[in-house]
């Protein structure tokens, strides 16, 4: 029995060495070291070897008690909690005043020691079962707390060990006020250190302006001896800065005599500083103007002056010419102020003729605001509704006598002029006296002066009639196409039908001049060759004619067409009029395009012959070309036909016929495309006058155009396009034709 008290007593008396070594080992070391994050780590770390305990944490209060963990050591089997924020709320209700006062907490099982609510599901949800907590205070303030955690079971803590950490909480204490006292200490050495490298700064700074200033310095004693000058005051007076250390005041000072040069230096000993503007001499005897700001100090027993001079003749040249322009400007302003008086009058004047217009059009104008309430009403509209202007104001339109449906519109319309800021458009139908009318309304933002709108202003115009103008024009212009069908078909059935009877006439006609030409006198062959003719002529008109009407009748194939080998067929046709004209003709690389290859290839045909039938005296010279255009159309405006009409941009091939020929007077240059339309007789150049119309016809039915540029004896050029429709028209191809 006694050897085993006397082993516990071994035991006990270790793990006190033990605890005192520890304690003179933190202590050492917070003598010996400076650096506090590395005390505290090293002391968490051993004291929870000691305690033989799963987590040993330093937690450091914040403002309000929220709090952070700043150092751990934590076992392997345990999850850590480093610099995790905590708030228990209980704990400043609870437990502040007490761990001021030393309050050291030690539980053995947190879930039998009757701790609040809040602080038990806090301590569980960091896996704590015992729980033994010391105060860390610094100036008598609660710092933080040194904690150890037991996690896997519960734990009894010893008085030893509540000791230990009250100890060691107190040598943090000290480390906390030893780093406390550092850091200042070095706060105020940086600040010292910063302080000097700034008046060294400072003083280099000042040497720097005093030599390199604009101005001019001078540091005269209170007789006005010169003691020093910086460059710039000695290149102002012409004198070497040798030389300026020989001067006195009275050397340069050129305006006051010497008494009112003693009085003024009197009066600076007095006032200390001031301003005055004089003039200075220089060597070579130049006068000029400057400016000197002065302060009288006394440095080391010695009164000195600092004087700062600035050469101001510009700036007197500049006032004297700034005063000259504020007379012209003020003579400007009173003639500038008489016309904005006439503007204004005139904007008066206006603004009368305006209201006039508002109050007398039989347009209906009224402003609303955010609210859809009416702000102003013209006589229009209380005609139109017989609704007093009193009735209106400070009214939405839901709030009248309006039909629901059109209250809703007129509501809607304004809510998205004031939501998107944009100019609306619209036309709504009312009954009125039994008769249905028809108004377009144009509701039109007010801005303030931001960006959001502030008013609306709604006009609305009666448009029955023009609709109904409308209705007729569409309906004649239906009727007009029905009207021009008919006649086209009339036209190509008197035409083929003309054709058998006309045959005959000049198939017999022929025969009667075979069998009895020389028989009869000479008048009836002549009659006979006159018949011939006649029905020859007439027979190429009808058949040009019902080509014409073929255009128009025919549905349009319309397929990828590769210009350059439809070239090359339209040469192949007219080869025998290109060989008997000797004429060259020439092409770029022309592109593939979508249309219909007969009719194109008839429009080539027809432009190609005409440069061939119209030749000058010389071979002709053809060349075709293309390129690609854009064209601004503009699209058709149904709904708002009193507004700009759209317009979009279209891609269209732009090809041109050019030739030497004896070309045509400008303004024929319309005329030569329609039906029947010659410029010269049958006996000079042979035709029926329909081929540039066919030409015309084809090109209206591609949604193309056609024109011609020519002067007399100088050649034409003819024009046509043919629209981009789809993606299979592509670049001219770089082969040749």
């Amino acid at each position: 029995m006694e050897i085993a008290e006397r082993q516990n007593a071994q035991l006990l008396l270790e793990k006190q060495l033990d605890k005192q070594r520890l304690v003179m080992e933190m202590t050492n070391r917070i003598i010996a070291s400076l650096h506090l994050p590395v005390i505290l780590q090293t002391t968490v770390h051993e004291v929870r070897q000691f305690l033989q305990t799963d987590r040993v944490i330093i937690f450091q209060f914040f403002a309000n008690f929220k709090g952070k963990v700043v150092v751990e050591s934590c076992g392997e089997n345990w999850t850590s909690i480093l610099s995790t924020e905590i708030y228990d709320p209980c704990f400043h209700q609870n437990y502040i005043e007490p761990f001021k006062q030393g309050l050291v907490t030690a539980k053995s099982d947190i879930y039998i020691a009757g701790i609040s609510e809040c602080h038990l599901e806090l301590l569980s949800s960091f896996q704590v079962r015992a729980n033994l907590a010391v105060p860390i205070l610094q100036d008598g303030e609660l710092w933080g707390l040194l904690i150890a955690h037991h996690c896997e079971t519960s734990r009894q803590w010893q008085d030893s060990e509540i000791d230990l950490l009250k100890q060691i909480a107190s040598g943090m204490s000290i480390a906390l006020k030893q780093s406390a006292l550092v850091e200042k200490l070095q706060t105020e050495l940086n600040e010292r250190q910063q302080t000097q490298q700034t008046l060294a700064k400072e003083l280099l700074r000042t040497q720097t302006l005093f030599d390199t200033s604009f101005d001019g310095i001078v540091i005269m004693d209170k007789e006005g001896n010169v003691l020093d000058a910086n460059p710039r005051f000695a290149e102002m007076l012409g004198y070497t800065p040798e030389e300026i250390l020989r001067l006195t005041v009275a050397d340069w000072e050129a305006q006051l005599i010497s008494e009112e040069l003693q009085q003024l230096m009197k009066e600076a000993m007095i006032n200390n500083q001031g301003i005055l503007e004089t003039q200075h001499q220089r060597k070579d005897g130049s006068i000029y103007d400057v400016e000197i700001s002065y302060n009288v100090v006394e440095w080391e027993g010695e009164i000195l002056r600092f004087c700062v001079c600035r050469d101001i003749s510009l700036r007197k040249q500049a006032e004297e010419a700034l005063k000259r322009s504020r007379d012209e400007l003020e003579e400007q302003v009173q003639e500038r102020t008489q016309e904005l008086l006439e503007i204004n009058n005139r904007l008066q004047q206006r603004e009368r003729e305006f209201r006039t217009l508002v109050e007398n059009t039989p347009d209906i104008i009224t402003r609303h605001d955010r609210q859809y309430r009416y702000l102003y009403i013209n006589p229009a509209s209380i005609q139109q509704s017989r609704i007093p202007t009193v009735g209106y104001l400070g009214k939405k339109p839901s709030e009248l006598s309006y039909p629901k449906e059109i209250t809703d519109f007129w509501e809607a319309c304004l809510e998205n002029v004031f939501t998107t800021g944009r100019i609306r458009i619209d036309e709504f139908q009312i009954v009125n006296l039994n008769e249905a009318k028809t108004y377009q309304t144009y509701i039109v933002p007010e801005f303030g002066d931001g960006e959001s709108v502030e008013s609306v202003i709604t006009i609305a115009r009666d448009i029955t009639k023009l609709r109904k103008a409308e209705e007729s024009a569409r309906q004649l212009a239906e009727d007009l196409k029905r009207s021009n069908e008919e006649l086209e078909q009339f036209a190509y059935i008197a035409s083929h039908d003309l054709q058998e009877p006309l045959r005959a006439v000049a198939s017999f006609t022929q025969m009667l001049a075979k069998r009895y030409r020389g028989q009869l006198d000479s008048k009836a062959d002549t009659y006979i060759e006159f018949i011939i003719d006649g029905a020859t002529r007439m027979q190429q008109m009808i058949q040009d004619l019902l080509s014409y009407s073929r255009v128009g009748r025919t549905e349009l194939k319309l397929q990828s067409v590769d210009c350059n080998l439809l070239l090359e067929r339209v040469k192949k046709d007219l080869q025998i009029s290109i060989r008997e004209t000797q004429a060259v003709i020439t092409a770029d690389s022309l592109p593939t395009i979508t249309a219909d290859a007969n009719q194109l290839g008839n429009l080539l045909q027809n432009l190609i012959n005409n440069s061939l039938k119209y030749r000058s005296e010389t071979f002709p010279k053809i060349h075709i070309s293309a390129k690609k255009n854009k064209l601004e159309v503009q699209l058709e405006n149904l709904t708002q036909p009193s507004m700009p009409a759209p317009t979009k941009i279209q891609e269209e091939w732009l090809f041109s016929i050019q030739d030497n020929g004896i070309g045509i007077k400008p303004q024929y240059a319309e005329r030569i495309f329609g039906i029947f339309q010659r410029l010269h007789t049958s006996d000079e150049y042979p035709g029926t006058g329909l081929g540039l119309a066919i030409c015309r016809k084809i090109l209206e039915r591609h949604e193309g155009r056609i024109w011609v540029e020519s002067n007399p004896n100088q050649g034409s050029t003819f024009f046509f396009t043919i629209p981009v429709i789809n993606s299979t028209q592509h670049e001219p191809t770089s082969s040749s034709c």
